[in-house]
């Protein structure tokens, strides 16, 4: 909770919402929400993206995502796709 003052950031990554406390979610300053289904992970986007992007994330197609947040270009959610990296075996 005091990372900043330090010049520290974190990635949080989960699958499961709910396993997430609502502390550490109200800390995040952007967020990138993939297909998710749980009802948990629905309501708590309700709540950051509005109920009518939060209700497409169920059908958004692989590796799409509704990004929002203060580290992103725009005030509003943003609708973005991940590239695929390339696999590179061995050094």
């Amino acid at each position: 909770m005091e990372s900043r003052k330090y010049g520290l950031g974190f990635i949080l990554v989960s699958q499961r919402t709910a396993m997430v406390t609502k502390s550490a979610l109200s800390q995040c300053n952007t967020l990138f929400a993939f297909q998710a289904v749980d009802e948990t992970g629905i309501d708590y986007l309700q709540g950051v993206i509005g109920p009518t992007l939060a209700m497409g994330i169920p059908t958004l197609p692989n590796r799409t995502a509704v990004a929002v947040g203060r580290g992103l270009p725009s005030a509003r959610p943003l609708i973005v796709r991940v590239k695929t990296a390339p696999v590179v075996i061995g050094a």
